[in-house]
Order: C-alpha cells, then structure tokens, then sequence
C-alpha cells in the first residue's frame, strides 16, 4: 500500500508540474522568458521537489538521496512546505484570477491535489520520531532562500512572481514586512508540526508496547 501511494503521489506530483510546464510554453511569446518565469514560483519549486521525493524512494530509496528524503525530519519538513503552498494559494492567491479547462486542473492539481495526497501519506506511511522545535527553524531556511533568490530575480528583471512580494508597487519596505508574516507562518505552523508528530510518535510507542505486552 504504502509504495502504491508513492506512485501516485508521484504520477500526481509530475503530471501537475508537466502540464502546468505545457500550458505556460503553449502559449508564451518567448519560450527562454517563460521558462526562466515558470521555474520563478515556490509552487513549482515545491511540488518539483514533492515528485523528485516520491520519485527517489519508489527507484533508489537505498542511495544517499534515498537516505536523506526517508528522514523523519525532512519528510515533515515537506509536508510543511506543501501544506503551505495549498493554504496561501487559497487563502490568498485563489481570488486573483478564474482558470478554466487545462489551466484549472493544472492549478487544482498543483495546489491541493499534491498537498492532500502528501498530507495522507505522511500521516498513515512516513517514518516518525520525535522532532525538536528547533526543527521548525531549520524549515526556514527554505522560505528564505526562496524569499532572497526572488528579490534578487526581480531587481534584475523588475518581475516578481507574487503581488504580495512586489517590491515595483509595493516597495521594499511593504514587501519585507510581508515576507516576514510568511516566514511568521512557516515558523507558527512548524511549531505546530513538530507538536502533532510528536504526539504522533508518542502515540505509535504506546501502541507498539501494548502490542509486545499481549
């Protein structure tokens, strides 16, 4: 069971990246330009990386990467940076525009198809143990070196790919106040990973010594 969610977690993880790939190329005026653009998003950046995880652990799960991706630590630390891409894209993003055909299963299938089906493994498959809380300010190092390689893209280019990181409008003093209640967010819901693996973890003990007592 829990390599046939691998598959489809995978399978699910591609299909939305590819087809989002498609339809920003299909209808781009530069190819070089949207392609530079495509990979400018943390949605992308993230589900990439969600595929890439289930990828290597359905074909090479005893290699270095393997190793790495099977770490309780990183495999929670995913389910915060794609639980995350779901919530801000709802809760924020969503009423910025109206997708239709291709455009809505791609962004439906970026933003909360792959976020559920990893939230759904990492509760009933991943490994666990108990987490520090400090683990949720290592989770920051992601967002922040997304946060500076955007700022940095968009003084070269003057483009940025969210509104709410616009330095152009909003100045950069507006946009890192912004950063700073996302990476706020990341850091709050970390805490609150860490919590619920943790009793998670306590839980799976509990049921393992009752087991080896009868």
């Amino acid at each position: 069971m829990k390599k046939t969610f691998q598959i489809m977690g995978a399978v699910a993880a591609w299909f939305a990246g590819l087809l989002q790939f498609y339809i920003s190329m299909k209808f781009a005026d530069s190819r070089a330009a949207e392609a530079i653009r495509f990979f400018s998003f943390m949605t992308i950046w993230t589900n990439i990386i969600i595929a890439v995880y289930y990828t290597v652990l359905i074909l090479s799960p005893q290699t270095k990467l393997g190793r790495f991706f099977s770490r309780p630590m990183v495999q929670a630390g995913l389910l915060l940076y794609i639980i995350i891409v779901g919530l801000i894209y709802h809760l924020i993003l969503a009423n910025q525009w109206n997708p239709q055909g291709l455009e809505f299963i791609a962004d439906q299938s970026l933003h909360t198809v792959v976020p559920i089906l990893y939230l759904f493994y990492w509760i009933f498959f991943s490994e666990k143990e108990k987490l520090s809380y400090s683990s949720a300010l290592k989770w920051l190092e992601y967002p922040v070196i997304y946060i500076v390689y955007s700022l940095i893209r968009g003084a070269i280019t003057g483009k940025y790919p969210y509104f709410f990181v616009d330095v152009t409008k909003l100045g950069y003093a507006t946009t890192l106040t912004n950063a700073s209640y996302v990476l706020a967010a990341y850091f709050v819901l970390g805490l609150m990973l860490v919590f619920i693996n943790n009793l998670m973890t306590n839980k799976e003990a509990i049921d393992r010594r009752v087991e080896i007592e009868m």
